[in-house]
């Protein structure tokens, strides 16, 4: 029997608590840091825990002209507010030099808008042409067509014999692209059905000075809200209160908890006179600096228009403007606002935060195009990131508030990285005074517009909280680990903590050494003349 006692030991845990205060210590120290490290960070700051649902999204978005105080443009009383063409460097109508011009004309929103299969079409140039049948299949010819099936006519409706590029009969931009506006209207759906509006929501928009797809290094800036729901009962009282604050620094609710948010600092406020040059390179994306040359836009919103008046060209007009009710107080200032109705863009804030100039330079496209980004057009990726992920996540999601804290939303705005440009045609029989049996084709060349929604959702979870919770028990055995190789080797009293720690406290460290050694002849599991084990007063 005892045999098989010692070939199948029982072996079991044994406690001993040991009077030493270094040795307490660390081990209080260490679970404490446990504890700190589980529950306090990964359990109630970063929300660990949880789990992370996908949203799905829809948007709709509309596009406005400028507007008097950025009134609605279905009120009677709205009246258009476009830049004159002689402050465009673009147009040919301004004398101000320009390495690109052509003839300008004024669109209002309806007239311009084209609907794609997918996003929105904002043309910046048009070019029109004049076509009419080439090849007409007979008898005669053997229902064939040999040639071109149509044939492109000049101004006098006489064929274009020259092959290549054809001349178009009118070649356009589209004045003060810049500041028309883009409302987007979006909100998303979780799986636990609950819906949440733009409306409802905290917008932000990130301000990347890089041109790269990646987000390291962009600020988020918020989106002021103009919504009535923010001013209050009083609100001539309170927007008075509630004016946009540019020295502020308010703190971003999302997870990027180092970053803080700054609003854009430089502002038009009523009263000021820019100077005439400056005003010349408005739509330009170019400022000047002290000496006079031009240097980047960053602060593009300062050449905005001062609201409610043109800075060079304000012809009588009846009745007076400030009788349409503003629609969105402080658009002109800040580039984007939130309204009920959804989140309103100027064009001149999306290249903005793009970081793209529509005067810029092209390389590698056709000559006839013009070389620049308003010539040739280019696609913009609006992508919508939402997350209710925030400081102390933990505290805000719990098993009576499944869905945690409302969502909000990021707004990232970069340049699609494809070299082609965007071109939208279009074909319209020919009117009256168009020459005879032709067509007319219509080709824009603009901003493509395209909105990317994406996000995820944290929401309670049980199983995924016991996941993270038994994660401590493998945290607690390795801080056992430390305070016994602490205990046993690096203290003077290691050879006495040997002997009560193991299975024979009175067989000492060095001992168990001795007889561990092959020439040992010592032979430790020999019974022991006293089976009664003693403590020493370092015990209890």
């Amino acid at each position: 029997m005892k045999r098989l006692d010692t070939l199948f030991p029982y072996p079991t845990p044994k406690i001993a608590r040991i009077k030493d205060s270094k040795l307490g210590l660390l081990r209080a120290a260490l679970m404490c840091i446990i504890f700190v490290y589980v529950v306090g960070y990964q359990i109630m700051w970063r929300g660990n825990h949880l789990e992370m649902q996908d949203l799905a999204g829809v948007y709709q978005m509309q596009l406005d002209h400028p507007t008097r105080n950025s009134c609605d443009p279905i009120n009677v009383e709205c009246m258009q507010n476009f830049t004159s063409m002689s402050a465009l460097p673009y147009c040919s109508q301004s004398l101000a030099a320009s390495s690109i011009k052509l003839p300008c004309q004024y669109w209002d929103a309806q007239q311009l808008t084209q609907v794609t299969d997918q996003g929105l079409m904002i043309p910046t140039h048009i070019s029109t042409y004049f076509q009419t049948p080439g090849c007409k299949p007979s008898v005669g010819n053997n229902w064939t067509c040999i040639g071109w099936l149509y044939d492109y006519l000049d101004k006098k409706g006489e064929t274009q014999s020259r092959r290549g590029q054809a001349s178009p009969i009118e070649d356009i931009f589209v004045a003060d692209i810049e500041r028309y506006s883009l409302m987007v209207d979006h909100s998303v759906r979780s799986t636990l059905g609950h819906r949440y509006y733009a409306s409802e929501m905290t917008g932000y928009w990130l301000d990347c000075k890089n041109e790269h797809q990646s987000d390291v290094g962009c600020v988020p800036r918020p989106i002021h809200c103009d919504k009535r729901s923010c001013y209050g009962k009083d609100a001539e009282t309170e927007k008075e209160k509630l004016q946009p604050d540019l020295e502020s620094h308010p703190k971003f609710r999302g997870d990027r908890r180092s970053l803080t948010l700054l609003q854009t600092q430089t502002q038009v406020t009523p009263g000021s006179s820019p100077d005439l040059k400056e005003v010349a390179l408005h739509g330009t994306g170019a400022e000047l600096s002290e000496d006079g040359d031009e240097v980047d836009s960053d602060s593009m919103a300062a050449l905005q228009l001062m609201k409610g008046e043109d800075l060079l060209y304000s012809p009588p007009r009846e009745p007076t403007p400030e009788d349409a009710p503003a629609r969105a107080d402080h658009l002109d200032s800040l580039g984007v606002v939130s309204l009920d109705q959804g989140d309103i863009f100027r064009i001149g804030m999306l290249l903005k935060a793009a970081n793209v100039s529509l005067d810029t330079r092209r390389h590698n496209i056709p000559s006839w195009v013009g070389g620049s980004y308003r010539s040739s057009g280019f696609v913009l990726v609006v992508r919508i990131h939402y997350t209710n992920v925030e400081s102390w996540l933990g505290l805000k999601v719990l098993p009576w508030k499944v869905a945690g804290p409302t969502l909000h939303y990021t707004y990232r705005v970069t340049k699609h990285a494809s070299h082609d440009d965007f071109i939208h045609r279009q074909v319209q029989p020919g009117g009256p005074k168009d020459p005879k049996h032709s067509r007319v084709v219509k080709e824009y060349n603009g901003i493509r517009v395209l909105i990317e929604q994406s996000g995820s959702h944290a929401v309670w979870n049980n199983i995924q909280l016991l996941l993270i919770l038994t994660t401590t028990l493998a945290l607690m055995a390795v801080s056992n680990c430390i305070t016994d190789s602490v205990a046993l080797y690096c203290l003077p009293n290691s050879d006495e903590y040997w002997s009560i720690k193991y299975e024979r406290p009175r067989t000492t460290k060095k001992t168990w050494e001795r007889a561990m050694s092959p020439e040992s002849d010592i032979d430790i599991n020999a019974e022991p003349e006293d089976n009664t084990v003693h403590y020493s007063d370092i015990t209890m």
